[in-house]
């Protein structure tokens, strides 16, 4: 399709060259008139306008031509008519009543700014006005076919773009960096780099009518802001909005079809696709397929620091993951994946890790190249090559271990790198001679033959194993040389502390080592919930790993019985009291709550002051489990309370505290000693009055007989 429009012209002009009258050589004659040189046909009376011969500046096409008292109608014009001077003229306006203009009619006029067209022409032709940097406006009158190229260049122009045009050809308006124009609204075709480069673009409304978007048809048009598909559009081709920085959302039309590799990539603002076609599908702004087994694009402008690629994804597409270093992506979990497509992670420059299956098979081409930002990546131990172009240009990569699975790197692999070490264990490898050709400060660990690797690489062949031990049953082995730092990551054990190695030193001694783990136990907290009980209890401080018995439950609740402890407040029982337990949490310093579950009570003991003031909840009791009553909280002036009896004038049954097993509800009554007697109790008090009285009189003689006067 891309030169679908010339071969419409070449045909055009073909017609009009078959309708023309044919003029023998005697009747064509050559005629300078003003500005032009014309060759006249005087059998038709037409003239064709052949060579500009003025000086420049402003330049009339007129319609006719008056020559030996003749006048001849000018029915076409040369191709290359303005010729050498065609970078003097300033403006254009054609009278002619011509059908059809040249290819190239103003091409390279840069001192061009302004052009008019006849309303006879339809068609503007192949690169009409390509170059012409100073062009800035043109009346195009009834044209409906704009052709390939045909204002490339014009970085100036501004103008409308008539709603009579119907197909707009290949680079049409490539490079026209001043150009913001609506697309006419029955637009049929748009071609290949229509207005690619057309940076000042700000909203592009593709009408339902134009099926096809051409491929790069607005490559590097940075300034849109704004973009809507129309419904009709089937097919965005290769690049057709690539490098579109300023689009911030696409969602693609219900009559989209086919999608163009790279269609929006390098659109780096993008944070979510859309999409109302059943050909893709979208999820949390990510764009697959229909059936969600190939990832199209991700989103780069999209703000997320990590990124999974969900399980049931067996391909994704070139530079999907094309983004700036800039971007908020730093993590990409491609754990899923049993192979890796080729260029898939191409030109991600924000990506400093990208997690693959340990057992990953095959890497396709380029996978990783131009992935800037990545310090380093773990190969597995099933890959079988490093492919062409896979780590080229990521410059931060520091470290890379080929596992001994992999039998040969290829061309350019590891070009453009800078400062890498390779820890190769391959006993047998094939490593094409370009592999780390333009790689700067490469040292490669390897007892391998390295003399045909190419030049620059710096060999150390003596290898020692540090063994790394974290726990009595899990140690892991690290590859060192003498001299390197002896760099671990930072190990994880639930329930402990990291403190720091044992053993580890600063770098590698010349000897295989091994280094310990030092861990501390995590403390945590139980705390304790009444649960609609009664009481209070303090937290209990516990160590992780240690097995500790729960606390006595304090609480109480005059309807209910202590079940035991959940760890929610509507839950059932987990822990029984004074339980022992292990390991409730693990994070230093986390908080368990513990919620007391209460069960209905098989007896209750109701508490009367009997005669007394106050009130004394009731407390309940399970069949077979005895308790230490309640401290009495009665009072009575002037009386003592000396225990509980199971009738109102009963005596004491149990003490203040006393620990009873009830095997039916009861009603204890206070029984208070000493005091004024009640009313009825006269003559009990009256004895108790006279024996005390009594017991005063014998005291006093008493003492009286054992009193000596002393002497005067």
């Amino acid at each position: 399709m891309r030169y679908a429009i010339a071969a419409v012209i070449a045909l055009a002009a073909l017609a009009a060259a078959l309708a023309a009258p044919a003029a023998d050589a005697d009747d064509a004659t050559s005629c300078d008139i003003g500005d032009f040189t014309y060759t006249l046909n005087t059998d038709s009376g037409t003239a064709e306008i052949t060579t500009y011969i003025g000086e420049g500046g402003a330049v009339t096409f007129p319609a006719t031509a008056e020559c030996g008292g003749n006048t001849f109608t000018v029915s076409s014009i040369a191709e290359g008519v303005l010729g050498e001077k065609a970078s003097a003229v300033t403006s254009a306006a054609i009278e002619s009543e011509v059908q059809y203009l040249p290819a190239g009619i103003f091409r390279n006029c840069t001192a061009l700014e302004t052009v008019t067209f006849p309303s006879t022409v339809a068609l503007v032709p192949i690169q009409c006005f390509d170059g012409c940097t100073s062009l800035r406006s043109v009346s195009l009158g009834n044209i409906t076919i704009i052709s390939d190229a045909a204002f490339r260049g014009c970085t100036a122009l501004e103008f409308s773009i008539p709603e009579t045009v119907t197909q707009i050809g290949s680079e049409s308006f490539s490079g026209c960096s001043a150009l913001d124009a609506q697309l006419p609204s029955g637009l049929e075709y748009l071609g290949p780099d229509a207005f690619s480069g057309c940076v000042s673009l700000s909203a592009v409304f593709v009408p339902g009518t134009v099926r096809i978007v051409g491929a790069e048809a607005f490559y590097g048009c940075t300034g849109i802001t704004d973009l809507t598909l129309g419904g009709g559009v089937a097919n965005i081709r290769d690049r057709a909005f690539y490098g579109c920085t300023g689009i911030a959302s696409v969602t693609l039309p219900s009559t989209l079809t086919a999608l163009g590799s790279q269609a929006f990539g390098g659109c780096s603002s993008v944070t979510g696709f859309e999409s109302d076609s059943s050909a893709f599908t979208v999820a949390d702004g990510v764009l697959f397929d229909s059936d969600g087994t190939t990832l199209i694009a991700y989103p780069a402008g999209k703000d997320a620091d990590s990124y999974a690629i969900p399980s049931g994804v067996d391909s994704i597409e070139g530079y999907a993951f094309r983004m700036p270093s800039s971007a908020s992506l730093k993590t990409i979990d491609a754990s899923t994946l049993a192979s890796v497509p080729s260029y898939s992670f191409a030109e991600c420059a924000s990506a400093v890790s990208i997690i693959l299956n340990s057992s990953v098979s095959s890497i396709g081409n380029g996978a990783f190249s131009g992935c800037a930002s990545m310090t380093g990546i773990d190969l597995g131990d099933s890959l079988a090559r490093i492919p062409v172009r896979c780590f080229e240009g990521c410059t931060s990569l520091t470290e890379v271990t080929v596992p001994a699975s992999v039998t040969e790197i290829r061309s350019i692999a590891f070009s453009g790198t800078s400062g890498l070490r390779l820890d190769i264990l391959s006993s047998r490898l094939n490593v094409y001679s370009d592999a780390f050709s333009g790689a700067e400060g490469l040292r490669v660990n390897t007892v391998l033959d390295t003399s045909s690797w190419g030049s620059g690489i710096t060999v150390n062949q003596d290898l020692f194993t540090m063994t790394v031990v974290l726990t009595d049953d899990s140690s892991y082995e690290v590859q060192f040389h003498a001299g390197d730092a002896t760099d671990l990551e930072t190990p994880v054990r639930a329930g402990y502390g990291f403190v720091g190695w044992i053993g580890k030193p600063a770098v590698m001694p010349a000897q295989d080592i091994s280094v310990s783990a030092d861990w501390t136990r995590n403390i945590y907290y139980l705390a304790f919930d009444a649960n609609g009980g009664t009481g209070s209890m303090e937290a209990q401080t516990v160590l992780y790993g240690i097995n500790t018995p729960l606390k006595p439950c304090a609480f109480d609740k005059s309807d209910g019985v202590f079940a035991g402890w959940s760890l929610t407040a509507d839950g059932s029982v987990v822990y029984t009291d004074e339980e022992m337990v292990t390991d409730v949490a693990s994070q230093q310093g986390e908080t368990v709550i513990l919620y007391a579950v209460w069960a209905e009570p098989d007896y209750i003991i109701v508490f009367n002051a009997n005669g007394g003031e106050g009130e004394m909840a009731n407390q309940s009791f399970a069949e077979g489990v005895g308790r230490i009553l309640r401290p009495n909280t009665f009072q009575r002036e002037g009386f003592t309370f000396e225990g509980w009896a199971l009738t109102a004038d009963g005596s004491v049954v149990y003490t203040d505290g006393q620990f009873v097993t009830p095997t039916s509800d009861m009603v204890l009554y206070a029984v208070w000693g000493g005091g004024e007697p009640a009313d009825g109790d006269s003559s009990e008090s009256a004895a108790a009055i006279l024996a005390v009285f009594a017991g005063t009189l014998i005291s006093a003689a008493v003492a009286a007989v054992a009193y000596v006067r002393p002497r005067m």
